[in-house]
């Protein structure tokens, strides 16, 4: 999925950037159930609630960011530990990407300084510079930082998708942060170093049990893709002091 930044002619709208994002997620459905391809965007503005259909069950869902933004993820009432829902973070190299990497094979791997930063909730941001380390480097730092809720895996919580087509796809590169179990409602995750992407991985774990996940809803999962995906290149962020 590709959008304008504000900087350009004809930038792409938080409402457009839904829709795009739509037609992605139904695109991603297997071609033998062409039925059930349900996404929608009707809220007109910078969020997209995904949930299942009557009967079917949404067990895992990846977000992938290499356009360096701030992206606030929700799971509507609920916090994602009332939800037994499971998170992983992966930061990766922009470069590592296939589709990107056919285009120059003189893309370096590696990072060009700047920051990550996680929030949960609305505390302080948890940020880790990011400036002659690697991704693994990152990584560990960045669990740390988070707390007892989080740790540095070698084992991806799921297997990363890859299809023939792949696009933005990449393979697991050997390691990623897991929060099995966040006691918070919200979790906004800032990659600011244009050498950098994340991958961001949600796997519910009890999506057998659908009336305690959400109220009475039988069978469907929300998540919420919310905070500054509305106008997805609003600004430049501004350099940060390394600490």
């Amino acid at each position: 999925m590709f959008v304008n930044g504000t900087e350009t002619i004809s930038p792409t709208t938080d409402a457009e950037v839904a829709y795009k994002i739509t037609k992605a997620l139904n695109a991603a459905v297997v071609t033998r159930t062409p039925l059930d391809r349900g996404a929608v965007a009707k809220n007109n503005k910078s969020e997209v609630i995904v949930s299942n259909k009557d009967g079917f069950e949404l067990t895992r869902i990846t977000t992938r960011d290499y356009s360096n933004q701030e992206l606030k993820y929700s799971i509507p009432d609920k916090s994602f530990k009332a939800a037994a829902t499971g998170i992983a973070i992966d930061i990766v190299y922009s470069a590592a990407v296939e589709y990107i990497a056919g285009f120059s094979k003189a893309v370096k791997k590696e990072t060009a300084g700047g920051f990550v930063s996680v929030t949960i909730d609305n505390n302080s941001p948890i940020k880790i510079t990011t400036a002659g380390k690697t991704t693994r480097e990152i990584e560990s730092e960045l669990a740390d930082a988070i707390g007892s809720d989080a740790s540095f895996s070698s084992m991806p919580i799921y297997p990363n998708f890859v299809q023939i087509r792949s696009k933005n796809y990449k393979s697991f590169d050997g390691g990623e942060i897991q929060i099995p179990s966040l006691n918070a409602k919200s979790i906004t995750i800032d990659v600011n170093d244009s050498g950098l992407g994340v991958l961001t991985k949600f796997v519910f774990t009890s999506v057998k049990q659908p009336v305690q996940i959400i109220s009475k809803v039988p069978y469907i999962i929300a998540l919420l893709l919310a905070g500054i995906f509305g106008y997805v290149f609003w600004k430049k962020k501004q350099s940060v002091v390394t600490s």
